[in-house]
């Protein structure tokens, strides 16, 4: 099973359901090797299947309501759906554009859709915005071999968080095809849904240089959205927007039976394993088979 089909046997089971369809998303680009000026995004998007119908796989559908360039052009992707949770109503497409640009400069692509799902704990039914800054030097056109793309985000869309687990951290990781060191950071909310907002991260969420999330605050069971940035320094951003699913823990015996447990009394010698243990499973998300 591929890594995006197993992740869709979790949102089976987590069972995301909402009036609104944006889930989460990405963007990269990468530059024409022999005209730089040549640009190919390659946008990535999940929605609520329904709110488009009942799409299958190798479908073609139109997610995002605009997506504009940084030179004044916009355009209308189309995303071709390359997986489908019948049950969690949710698919997920990719969209591949190219666009040339007239000259060389910084330039700032923005995908928007409206909305965000509505029963997000933070920023539910606000637009969602995701971009990526790129630097087109005159450098890379005079001379091909210094072309730098931007970087990928390659972390899950959806990081299980442990409910009442006090400075819970994890981290949010990007690749890089020419080994440049990635710095990461925290959207703003103009960034996120397009307009001033006090509070548009879950509250307590901060993020270090190197891709360390910490919440230092406790967050309530649910869903919560984010956005975090990721720079090569190297002219070239990418935002990584993606969902935490906050659980309650639970607990199994010797962390393998099907059954839950308190105390190490529910959990007979013999009846999960040579020993008796009651286990965090710190949160428990069914086996993927």
């Amino acid at each position: 099973m591929s890594r995006l089909a197993a992740f869709f046997a979790i949102l089976a089971f987590i069972g995301i359901a909402s009036a609104t369809h944006l889930r989460y998303g990405s963007i990269s680009i990468k530059k024409d090797a022999n005209n730089p000026l040549s640009v190919t995004f390659t946008l990535n998007l999940a929605t609520r299947r329904s709110f488009f119908g009942a799409p299958v796989v190798g479908d073609t559908r139109r997610l995002l309501d605009t997506f504009r360039y940084g030179d004044g052009a916009t355009s209308n992707p189309v995303y071709v759906i390359n997986n489908v949770d019948v049950q969690g109503d949710v698919m997920y497409g990719t969209a591949t554009v190219t666009h040339v640009y007239a000259a060389p400069g910084t330039y700032k692509a923005v995908g928007q859709v409206c909305c965000r799902i509505s029963n997000l704990n933070n920023l539910h039914d606000e637009y969602f915005l995701h971009d990526v800054t790129f630097t087109i030097s005159a450098a890379e056109i005079a001379n091909h071999s210094l072309i730098n793309n931007s970087p990928t985000a390659n972390s899950l869309p959806v990081i299980f968080v442990p409910l009442g687990v006090p400075n819970y951290q994890y981290a949010i990781t990007a690749q890089d095809d020419e080994g440049d060191a990635l710095t990461f950071s925290l959207a703003t909310s103009v960034e996120m849904i397009g307009y001033g907002n006090s509070n548009p991260h879950p509250p307590g969420l901060s993020v270090s240089s190197s891709g360390i999330v910490t919440l230092s605050t406790n967050l309530s069971a649910g869903y919560w959205t984010t956005q975090q940035r990721v720079s090569d320094g190297k002219g070239n951003i990418i935002s990584i927007d993606y969902l935490l699913n906050v659980l309650p823990i639970q607990s199994f015996c010797n962390n393998s039976c099907a059954s839950p447990c308190t105390t190490a009394a529910q959990c007979p010698a013999g009846s999960c394993g040579p020993a008796s243990a009651c286990l965090n499973a710190s949160p428990r998300v069914l086996p993927i088979l």
